[in-house]
């Protein structure tokens, strides 16, 4: 990856002339190179946030710009945590029942609250992380398994939450001098 892109750039032509003759210049070029196709990519952050009566989602592609913003109502959280609860409730039933009623509701998450911009952001970045920034309120809302179609989020992706909140968290202090068992 991170050769083609190096040559997708245009070098000049004396820096490949340069790399070929010096094999000081050709292992730099190489060294950088190789450095940026294993360096891995940021990962997708979906925020999800109430704003006033509704819900604020916003998509982040790790470079700080935002793809999308999206405002649903909340209420419709509300009915996946009920769908979800009711799928809960197959327990010792037929699995490929369940399964079908799980995509059915994930298909709904993504499609009524997360929307097409995270869809498409999430299919065109494969195995890329993928972290869920989710406000303490909306917490019971597995958006790990948002279905886009074709699988789980949870199951084509690494998947993180962080909780929004506005609270300080104060650091723990322990007494001096501390004592362990050894």
């Amino acid at each position: 990856r991170g050769i083609l892109e190096f040559f997708a750039t245009g070098p000049r032509l004396s820096t490949v002339t340069l790399a070929i003759k010096d094999p000081r210049v050709f292992a730099s070029v190489f060294e950088s190179t190789l450095a940026l196709a294993l360096t891995p990519p940021p990962p997708l952050a979906v925020t999800i946030a109430p704003s006033g009566p509704t819900l604020s989602i916003t998509l982040d592609d790790g470079a700080h710009a935002r793809l999308a913003e999206r405002t649903v109502d909340p209420a419709d959280a509300e009915l996946v945590r009920e769908r979800f609860g009711d799928v809960w409730a197959y327990h010792g039933r037929l699995a490929t029942r369940a399964r079908l009623e799980l995509e059915g509701v994930g298909s709904f998450l993504m499609d009524t609250l997360l929307g097409p911009e995270v869809r498409e952001a999430l299919r065109g970045a494969p195995s890329r992380p993928v972290v869920f920034r989710v406000a303490p309120s909306l917490l019971s809302v597995p958006w790990e398994l948002a279905h886009d179609g074709e699988d789980f989020v949870c199951r084509r992706h690494p998947v993180a939450r962080q909780v929004l909140s506005t609270r300080a968290v104060k650091p723990r202090v322990f007494p001096r001098p501390l004592r362990a068992l050894l």
